[in-house]
């Protein structure tokens, strides 16, 4: 984890790691094991980033991976909120695969 990220090394582990580690578990409800697909997490701000993204996904009843949740620059992330919560599926063209579809939560992959 440390090698792919080596500013990793640079983040305070009370204020940084703790509490993004127990909001990830706590509140969004996932497993550590995402982390290690997606270290770029820690770089985020949990009050401007982090927490309003999640709290967009609850909204929409939309559950993305990790690693897009984070990673999506903010137009694409409200484009695939607003396709992914339609009740249609995307069309081809989109490059938005839905890979799973219940009650809950809707999975989506960005094939980019």
């Amino acid at each position: 984890m440390f090698t792919r990220s080596t500013q990793l090394f640079n983040y305070s582990v009370a204020e940084n790691y703790e509490p993004k580690v127990s909001y990830l578990v706590g509140e969004i409800g996932r497993d550590m094991r995402e982390i290690l697909e997606s270290t770029q997490y820690f770089s985020f701000s949990l009050e401007n980033w982090i927490k309003p993204r999640h709290e967009a996904c609850l909204a929409k009843e939309v559950r993305f991976p990790l690693a897009v949740m984070m990673k999506t620059k903010e137009d694409g992330f409200r484009d695939a909120l607003e396709v992914c919560s339609d009740s249609s599926p995307p069309s081809k063209t989109s490059g938005l695969i839905c890979v799973q579809k219940d009650s809950l939560f809707l999975e989506f992959w960005l094939g980019q």
